[in-house]
């Protein structure tokens, strides 16, 4: 019998055999190297071993490689952080100085933070019943992968508010949390943190928002030091503004979300109201709809008004049907 522990992927060649990756050609050469896996195919192979739940470790010597690879992770892992995920760089090395400075320079980062549409802050006094203290639980199936996920939302003494979510199964676990304070009728995120420990591999990501300073500083597998001007949320927060703002009747909604030392901005828009039968029983819902720049994947989000428009299903496809994600509710607490 055969035990699967890890996969290994190999990107590139060498640098020292001028066979790395690169964006410019090597020294007295034209060669900018071999490219072993092509994007597509890298992306492919990527989802195939994670959906599996095994230990992901990916080769890449140059820096358009590196790219590559970084552009790819970013891409696949949105709504479905929630999910089970490891995945490390191996032999990372660059030939040239300044051949990854969008990745490794401040001022690269805060030029896409800058970038960041301005948005006015989410008026949660028009939509009270969204900030009701809950836990529910979530059946997962991430391909053939089963998983059981729990999310609350609490309001401490001291006036903050915590959004948490933990997806566990064995050998693994993963959870999230963000701190929320109130400001007039809105919420403002105050700390966001993420912990996965994987067979005993650990990995953290965190951030700090200080709206008196206006900045944002993340830290974990990257620390970086953002700008904070207009309403920012973390991968938890901006779903509390989702559910408001859909509840408010609003057709299209857009969140600039920090995650991982960068600033991304996530467009929802409402598509249609369906009628479901769930592990709680038949619900009304309102379906959302993530709207991206490509087609390559779809995500829909089926909220229940009745449950205060919370999250009751998710479905992520890719157009090729290699990953298939699903969120269901299992059951609702209301405190």
């Amino acid at each position: 019998m055969a035990w699967i522990a890890g996969y290994k992927l190999v990107v590139d060649g060498s640098n020292h055999g001028c066979t790395g990756l690169q964006r410019a050609p090597f020294l007295n050469s034209d060669s900018r190297g071999l490219v072993y896996m092509p994007k597509d195919e890298l992306k492919e192979a990527v989802l195939k071993r994670v959906s599996k739940g095994w230990h992901l470790a990916i080769h890449d010597n140059g820096d358009a490689a590196i790219t590559r690879r970084s552009a790819i992770l970013d891409d696949i892992d949105d709504w479905v952080s929630r999910l089970v995920w490891n995945v490390a760089g191996f032999h990372v090395v660059r030939c040239r100085r300044h051949g990854m400075a969008r990745l490794v320079s401040p001022v690269g980062w805060l030029l896409s933070a800058l970038a960041a549409p301005v948005l006015s802050e989410t008026d949660f006094s028009k939509c009270p019943s969204v900030l009701t203290p809950y836990e529910a639980v979530y059946v997962s199936r991430y391909n053939n992968l089963s998983l059981e996920g729990k999310r609350s939302l609490v309001r401490r003494d001291s006036g903050e508010w915590v959004l948490s979510h933990t997806v566990k199964n064995i050998g693994s676990r993963v959870s999230e949390r963000s701190v929320l304070m109130s400001h007039g009728d809105s919420l403002r995120a105050q700390r966001y943190d993420r912990k996965q420990s994987i067979f005993g591999v650990r990995r953290e990501d965190h951030a700090r928002f200080d709206w008196s300073a206006g900045v944002i500083e993340t830290s974990g597998r990257q620390e970086r030091r953002l700008p904070l001007q207009g309403m920012h949320f973390d991968p938890l927060s901006y779903q509390l503004a989702l559910r408001c703002d859909i509840s408010r009747g609003m057709d299209n909604a857009s969140y600039p979300v920090v995650r991982r030392g960068k600033v991304k901005t996530y467009r929802f828009r409402r598509v249609d109201y369906e009628q479901l039968d769930t592990l709680v029983g038949r619900l009304d819902t309102v379906v959302v709809e993530r709207v991206r720049e490509n087609d390559e994947r779809s995500t829909r989000i089926w909220l229940a008004p009745s449950l205060n428009y919370l999250l009751v299903r998710l479905e992520q496809k890719e157009r090729e049907g290699d990953l298939d994600i699903s969120l269901r509710v299992k059951a609702i607490e209301f405190r």
